[in-house]
């Protein structure tokens, strides 16, 4: 009697494991697990009075990054900005995720499809072997130039301090953070 109970139980956790929901809607967006790492989210875009559905990445699950805080106003900042450049510090040490976090926001403002803005990469300071690389602080920020800063910080959060912050706790942090700020772009949040 014992063992065919066990063997339900088991039975039933491999059903629940299996039907785990790999497709779900959020705020009007559709979001599907396509991979460890990636969540397609399918949107409606109009182009030139032309409405196509169009499909993207990102690394985390929308549910998972929901409690990340992004400020009031840093969308309008993004979309109203003519150039953007995806900072940080090249002296801080950091490993490619931070490449990664940049490259999330890139690949949805510079989309064609999207907003089509100019997203180049920048150096906060000087780094040995690079002389002809962009420079940019947070203060060069203003309406037409808009400096997004990566780097890590006291928590996970994208805020406005002179420029656009997109902080995490660690690396990964900051990849979450800027998978957050996209959502944020895009109207999930």
């Amino acid at each position: 009697m014992d063992k065919k109970i066990l063997i339900l139980i088991l039975i039933l956790s491999v059903i629940l494991i299996s039907c785990k929901e790999k497709k779900y809607e959020i705020n009007g967006f559709e979001v599907e697990k396509s991979g460890d790492n990636y969540y397609k989210i399918k949107l409606t875009v109009e182009k030139d009075m032309v409405k196509s559905v169009y499909y993207t990445n990102i690394r985390y699950d929308p549910k998972e990054l929901k409690d990340i805080n992004v400020d009031n106003g840093i969308k309008s900042k993004v979309l109203n900005s003519n150039q953007l450049y995806l900072a940080m510090n090249p002296n801080a040490n950091y490993s490619s995720k931070v490449t990664i976090a940049a490259l999330e926001v890139k690949k949805f403002v510079s989309n064609p499809l999207l907003w089509n803005k100019n997203a180049s990469a920048a150096f906060t300071e000087p780094y040995n072997g690079l002389e002809n690389f962009k420079i940019k602080k947070c203060d060069e920020s203003d309406t037409n130039e808009t400096v997004i800063l990566f780097k890590t910080g006291d928590a996970d959060k994208v805020y406005f301090n002179n420029c656009i912050i997109v902080q995490g706790k660690d690396e990964e942090g900051m990849i979450r953070s800027a998978d957050r700020l996209v959502l944020s772009l895009i109207g999930i949040y």
